[in-house]
């Protein structure tokens, strides 16, 4: 405070300043913003009043005016670290890094024994993506406090993003040892259950991370995985998906491309079915070969673009997974279930009633799944034009095969498997490259 102001009036100001960081700290901003204003009211240029204005305006996301209220913080009391470490806070927020960096290299400067500012420094580290020294700062403000709650979770986060995973587990551990009540600890340990495909865990500690603060998206965005993760077979694939993600976007389209390249080569050199009633051993062991490169070929296909988007439908089933559900991923659940469906009943009808041609549609309709799960890839918002028009087209010309006479359905038959296997042959491919 300035050291000529009246006694009664640093008094009301340092009880409007109480009252303030209460009120800020139960989320209730606005109302410590009239409490700064007050308090400024009674001591103007009052630097703890400015650095509480700051931080309730910066909640409020009013960023330039809390940027001035840290500038005045900072004029009111140059030589005071936690003036500094009010500017470094509030430009960091505001996504001004390198200024932010200065004015906390000139806090630690003036104070060098304050844990909080080295946990500032850490965070500013974080949001650059220099994990290692947020590691290194976090570390430094554990040294200067060993109970230091948040620079024991921020040492948990910077070791889980350099992937030193049982080093992040056991720093969430001890954070939370520290004080049960952070978030942070609950969620990171929650993704590192995640990478080890522990559903159940995962689950259990994002709901921990939700029952403290309901509203922290870190751990929103996590329970649906966790929560997938429960059902048989999730798993499995998401570490097929993952081992394709920790390869570069090169390596993987060049996988695709000879995989591609190599199914194509098979099937299309390989007698089409018993030719002359070749019914040798060599003959049997080609046309099974080629019908099991087909079916694993469709096998991938599906289980990338379509198995994972019905574990959409299983979680809307659940009592907490039907809330996490995005309305337009649900909607692609159900379309993919009931073409899946509907697949299987024209398989049905043409084996019980020698239909072949309704088999044949129930085929093509099986080969157009994969392409139909692949247009909405990547959270995708509606169908893609130009790939859907030729999955439409396909299934048209099944209908049209089923529904022509004698060599014009035929035709129709034989131009939709062809079409509707190179979309499977396309959906395969992209499963590498866009996964």
């Amino acid at each position: 405070m300035e050291p000529g102001s009246p006694p009664s009036a640093r008094e009301s100001a340092e009880r409007h300043l109480e009252r303030g960081w209460a009120l800020h700290r139960l989320g209730r901003n606005r109302d410590s913003l009239d409490e700064a204003k007050a308090a400024l009211r009674e001591v103007p240029g009052l630097a703890g009043a400015h650095g509480l204005l700051a931080f309730s305006l910066l909640e409020l996301d009013r960023k330039e005016e809390a940027v001035q209220s840290a500038r005045d913080c900072v004029a009111a009391a140059p030589a005071w670290a936690w003036a500094h470490y009010v500017i470094g806070r509030v430009l960091r927020r505001t996504g001004s890094c390198r200024a932010a960096g200065e004015a906390l290299a000139e806090c630690v400067r003036l104070d060098p024994e304050d844990a909080d500012y080295r946990l500032e420094t850490a965070w500013l580290r974080f949001d650059e993506g220099d994990m290692a020294a947020a590691l290194e700062e976090a570390e430094q403000g554990l040294r200067l406090d060993p109970v230091h709650g948040p620079c024991a979770a921020v040492r948990g986060l910077a070791l889980q993003h350099l992937d030193r995973r049982d080093e992040a587990a056991a720093a969430y551990r001890d954070a939370l040892a520290i004080d049960p009540e952070m978030v942070i600890p609950h969620a990171g340990l929650g993704y590192l259950a995640l990478r080890r495909s522990s559903g159940k865990e995962a689950a259990e500690a994002f709901r921990s991370a939700l029952r403290l603060d309901p509203g922290y998206r870190w751990a929103q965005s996590g329970l649906p995985e966790a929560l997938r993760h429960t059902f048989p077979g999730y798993g499995r694939i998401d570490r097929w998906v993952a081992r394709l993600r920790a390869l570069t976007h090169g390596k993987r389209g060049g996988l695709g491309c000879l995989l591609c390249l190599l199914i194509l080569l098979f099937v299309g050199s390989s007698p089409p079915w018993f030719v002359d009633q070749d019914f040798s051993w060599t003959g049997i062991l080609l046309w099974m070969a080629r019908l099991l490169v087909i079916l694993g070929t469709w096998a991938w296909a599906f289980s990338i673009w379509v198995v994972r988007p019905l574990y959409e439908l299983a979680l809307h089933s659940h009592p907490v997974g039907r809330w996490l559900v995005e309305p337009v991923h649900l909607r692609e659940s159900r379309v993919l279930a009931g073409a899946l469906l509907l697949s299987v009943l024209l398989l049905m009808a043409g084996a019980a009633f020698s239909w072949s041609r309704g088999a044949t549609l129930g085929v093509i309709l099986l080969l157009c799944l994969p392409p139909m799960g692949a247009v909405h890839r990547s959270g995708s918002v509606g169908w893609r034009g130009g790939e859907r028009g030729f999955i439409v087209f396909a299934l048209v010309l099944g209908v049209l095969g089923t529904l022509l006479p004698a060599e014009f359905g035929v035709a129709g038959i034989k131009s939709g498997l062809a079409l509707s296997s190179l979309l499977l042959l396309h959906s395969f491919f992209i499963s590498f490259t866009e996964t």
